[in-house]
């Protein structure tokens, strides 16, 4: 798990070219995030709803992944802090 964030670190997103290792790194780093998240404290979970709810109500929607990334950071420092 640490080798994938420091490969989303390591592998910043630039905007002028497409950065697939990157794109890769962080949506390895996500899943896997995410189901430490669900097998300690499931109900973490429901912060997902602040990112549907962001998503549809927002007009530029180009920078999802980046509001991706940052949810599955801060469900992971939340469990941390709770566990």
């Amino acid at each position: 798990m640490t080798e994938i964030i420091i490969g989303v670190g390591a592998s910043p997103l630039v905007l002028k070219e497409k950065n697939t290792f990157h794109y890769v790194c962080a949506a390895v780093s996500g899943v896997a995030s995410q189901v430490l998240v669900a097998l300690y404290q499931p109900y973490l979970l429901l912060t997902w709803t602040l990112y549907v709810g962001y998503t549809l109500l927002a007009k530029d929607v180009s920078k999802n992944l980046f509001w991706v990334e940052v949810l599955c950071m801060l469900n992971i420092f939340a469990l941390c802090l709770i566990s």
